[in-house]
């Protein structure tokens, strides 16, 4: 359950939005960034949004609660390249979460420029962080939704205040705590295992359209192995067709000659179009691009076979203690890397 209008309130009125600076925006996976500030009283601390899931929130966070980093994103989401060149350095002027409705404004100021950018806890498509200039022409979105309007250089409209109709209140309360503290609480836990359930349900995919892959190369490269098993056959014919020189006739499609590597007889197909010497040539020609062919296969099926014996111990070693924070970390560095498997550190 995503929080209330009431609950956002309360956990804007705890936070020290006005005047602080921000410094840098991280993004941990699609839906979840912390918005790191300075304020100069409260000194550094950390806004947690999550949009567009169950759990969809905003409140300050320790740092227990967002999923980790990986050391090497392998690309930073369009949204969060925006935010480091444009928005990085700006100082919060107003902050308003709107009266019934699930959405926090932030007006920004840097140096002569004014952003604002809109936290919207919608459920569904509705769900978005939106950053607007002055004039509320959307600059950047956290998800563009052109079906909505909702795309860069578009004008954002922000929907008119609902009535309080008494519906909606604030959850029960814990003793001794600050709401936002209580709603780090109640929700990383439940987002935790919830991402542990999705990172588990990605790397089970990947294993096994990875591994599948790998199988179907093994499989090609036996077809090949195998069609081209025999090469040392057209060397024999290519033998025996240029001692039997003197028993062919012109224009002949075919020639049955004694098979010395048998002890029975061989027919030899021929090209009448072509001089006899041509026909030596083309069964050489055909052993050796099968020879060649086949050793190649050969070093190439060795190889399949042990990327595929690495590929499953790799991922048997991500799965072998599923519960522990290495091996969450282990796991998203992998998905986000774009390396294949087999050049990953191990």
């Amino acid at each position: 359950m995503s929080l209330n209008w009431r609950e956002l309130h309360l956990i804007c009125s705890e936070l020290p939005l006005q005047e602080s600076k921000l410094q840098s925006v991280v993004q941990h996976d699609f839906h979840s960034l912390s918005w790191n500030f300075y304020h100069p009283q409260q000194g550094r601390w950390t806004l947690y949004t999550e949009i567009g899931t169950p759990y969809a929130r905003i409140h300050k966070t320790s740092g227990r609660t967002a999923p980790p980093q990986s050391a090497k994103t392998a690309k930073l989401q369009r949204f969060v390249q925006y935010c480091r060149a444009n928005i990085e350095g700006a100082c919060i002027s107003e902050a308003e979460a709107q009266e019934g409705d699930r959405i926090l404004a932030l007006s920004l100021k840097k140096g002569k420029e004014t952003f604002h950018i809109f936290f919207r806890l919608y459920s569904g498509p509705g769900a978005n962080i939106i950053i607007t200039d002055s004039h509320l022409i959307i600059l950047e979105l956290l998800y563009r939704r052109p079906n909505r309007g909702e795309t860069n250089g578009q004008p954002f409209i922000l929907p008119l205040p609902k009535p309080d109709d008494g519906r909606f209140p604030v959850r029960k309360r814990e003793e001794g705590i600050s709401f936002n503290e209580q709603i780090e609480r109640e929700y990383g836990e439940k987002s935790t295992e919830q991402t542990f359930a999705q990172l588990k349900a990605r790397l089970i995919a990947q294993r096994e359209r990875e591994l599948g892959k790998i199988e179907g190369t093994v499989r090609t490269l036996l077809k090949k192995k195998e069609s081209n098993k025999n090469f040392e056959y057209d060397k024999e014919n290519g033998d025996l067709l240029a001692s039997n020189l003197h028993l062919i006739h012109n224009g002949s499609n075919t020639i049955e000659v004694d098979d010395w590597y048998t002890g029975g007889k061989r027919t030899l197909n021929l090209d009448p179009k072509i001089s006899l010497q041509k026909n030596i040539e083309l069964y050489y020609a055909k052993y050796q691009r099968a020879k060649g062919t086949y050793e190649n296969a050969v070093a190439e099926y060795d190889q399949a076979l042990k990327e595929y014996e690495k590929s499953k111990e790799y991922y048997a070693n991500l799965f072998t203690l599923q519960g522990e924070d290495i091996d969450i970390r282990r796991s998203r560095r992998h998905l986000e890397s774009k390396q294949p498997i087999n050049q990953k550190k191990r």
